[in-house]
């Protein structure tokens, strides 16, 4: 398990040049009234800000020099995502997730895109596990429309945000680093080339609109065919995605090392009795 290496940006990371144009950027931001009441729905103002200015940096690698301007043009476009799905209206700048509606939908996508998060304290990190590959090679596209896969998607998303933000105070963390994403790739059949347009626009969602929320993924249970599909997704990922993945054909045994094995299902090295659902096709 390859951990990817520490670099600046991050609250308590910052260079003199980061910390001067984070100001710029927030200045931008709330210039106007829709920008800064849109910025203070925000859990974190200052993560917030900043996942978009390591998105748009230049030279990710070394000085990560950032950019206001166009750090700003992708929160103007998050900002307008955010509105045209109501997502702020389901309170996840709160503290407490129990406070948050949830939309009527959501336990039917659940059905068709099963998903379970947890903190793990030992390794003080959010873990996120989904069989991709199941919901890859068996969803219809159909089962929601467009703007309903958009705003699920977005619901998800915060609602792993609100997860970090928990998790980062718990820890006693300056900012959270992302999540580590559990993909299984059991199950991948060549359905998964048919459906490439979903899985683009799905990426596209969290790549524009939660960037640099994923500190590390890790594919295990790869198939033969593996290979053959990682080749037709890999161009609509971004180079700073692929640096973060890891891929084992089983369970790496890191895993109950690094992990505590009471959370960690047990299908994955650990011990817990929680079994994650297949992908179900949606009852209509």
């Amino acid at each position: 398990m390859v951990e990817t290496k520490e670099k600046s940006g991050f609250k308590d990371t910052l260079t003199p040049q980061q910390e001067e144009i984070l100001a710029e950027l927030r200045n931008l931001v709330c210039e106007s009234e829709w920008g800064k009441s849109h910025l203070e729905k925000m859990i974190d103002e200052d993560a917030f800000l900043l996942r978009f200015l390591r998105a748009t940096c230049k030279d990710k690698n070394h000085k990560r020099i950032f950019r206001a301007k166009e750090a700003y043009k992708r929160i103007e476009e998050c900002f307008r995502f955010r509105e045209k799905h109501k997502l702020d209206s389901y309170e996840y700048h709160k503290p407490h997730l129990e406070s948050a509606k949830i939309p009527e939908l959501y336990e039917e996508y659940l059905k068709v895109k099963p998903n379970y998060f947890w903190t793990d304290d030992k390794a003080k990190e959010v873990l996120v596990l989904e069989r991709f590959a199941l919901f890859a090679s068996t969803v219809n596209s159909k089962d929601f429309e467009t703007d309903e896969w958009e705003a699920l998607s977005g619901h998800l998303l915060d609602r792993i945000s609100h997860e970090l933000h928990v998790a980062k105070d718990a820890h006693g963390h300056a900012e959270s680093r992302g999540y580590v994403a559990l993909i299984d790739a059991k199950g991948l059949g060549m359905g998964i080339f048919t459906r490439l347009g979903l899985i683009r626009m799905l990426n596209g969602i969290a790549a524009a609109h939660y960037p640099e929320s994923i500190k590390s993924i890790h594919i295990v249970n790869t198939p033969w065919i593996f290979e053959r599909a990682f080749a037709a997704i890999k161009p609509i990922l971004d180079p700073d995605t692929l640096s973060k993945m890891n891929m084992s054909k089983n369970i790496p045994d890191i895993f109950k090392e690094k992990y505590d094995t009471s959370k960690l299902p047990k299908e994955y090295g650990g011990e817990h009795e929680y079994v994650l659902p297949n992908p179900q096709k949606r009852a209509k």
